[in-house]
């Protein structure tokens, strides 16, 4: 059963409307979230981890790796190949170094290859005594293992940018992997993400693309999220705050919580069958 009542601007006395019976559908608005929002919650901020430490995740890798070449009991190949290239340049305290390292090792059950490429230049600032650095790195990894009779297969890349300066850093990074492991399935995964820190203000934006065997989804995790064509920028897709924005839009069912006009006075509670008007 529902009933209404006119809320005049004006305050002054109504009625309310008979009894009407109505039949609507059991649609609470803390439902309208298909998905597990506590779990979402900590999935982007472990792909934020995931990209934030692809700088330093490319260099140990190549690290680990190189112990592995350089230590035979440390490592389960039988056949290590190494190339490397380098070249630095110093002037003062200005310096600038490219590094390059391919790695390629087997042995019973495993296989590796692996490239590497590091790029620095440093500055100080003759004023402040600080220093000014950029950094490039990226790596090219391919690896299968058979153990226990159990085989595992992965292949990654990383491209990580960092600048750096009077205590302020940024990075941009692209990281792909895929690949099979007999824990966890198969999964692939690609990351993108902008970074701004200055210490005492933190700012991110990523775009985070996985697919596993169950499935496969697409994260967008920024302060302002836009979608736009060329001729309509006064017309755009805005999501700002948990909120979005839109002023054309080609509905066919609408699902809601609460319908109200731009100016507010007009609503239409749908969560507890409420319409309401007011001068």
């Amino acid at each position: 059963m529902v009933r209404g009542i006119y809320l005049p601007f004006s305050g002054r006395s109504t009625e309310w409307s008979a009894w009407i019976a109505v039949k609507t559908p059991n649609v609470w608005i803390q439902d309208i979230y298909p998905i597990d929002l506590d779990r979402l919650a900590e999935d982007v901020k472990a792909w934020q981890s995931y990209m934030g430490n692809g700088l330093r995740d490319a260099l140990e890798e190549l690290r680990a790796v190189s112990a592995w070449a350089a230590n035979q009991e440390l490592s389960n190949f039988s056949d290590k190949q190494e190339l490397r290239r380098e070249v630095a340049s110093t002037t003062e305290q200005t310096t600038a170094y490219f590094r390059e390292t391919i790695i390629a090792a087997t042995g019973p059950g495993s296989a590796i290859s692996l490239k590497v490429d590091e790029l620095q230049a440093q500055v100080f600032d003759p004023d402040t005594g600080l220093p000014a650095v950029a950094n490039a790195v990226s790596l090219l990894e391919t690896q299968v293992d058979i153990i226990d009779g159990k085989v595992s297969t992965n292949a990654s890349a990383i491209i990580a940018l960092q600048a750096s300066y009077d205590e302020v850093s940024g990075s941009a990074t692209f990281r792909m992997e895929t690949g099979y492991t007999p824990s966890a399935g198969w999964s692939s995964k690609i990351g993108l993400q902008t970074r701004i820190n200055d210490g005492a203000v933190f700012r991110d934006a990523g775009l985070f693309i996985e697919s596993t065997a169950t499935q496969a989804r697409v994260i967008i995790s920024a302060d302002q999220f836009i979608v736009t064509a060329p001729g309509y920028e006064k017309q755009p897709f805005v999501f700002i705050g948990g909120v979005a924005a839109l002023q054309v839009a080609n509905i066919g069912t609408v699902t809601a919580g609460v319908l109200q006009s731009p100016d507010g006075k007009v609503k239409f509670d749908l969560a507890n069958k409420r319409l309401t008007f007011s001068d």
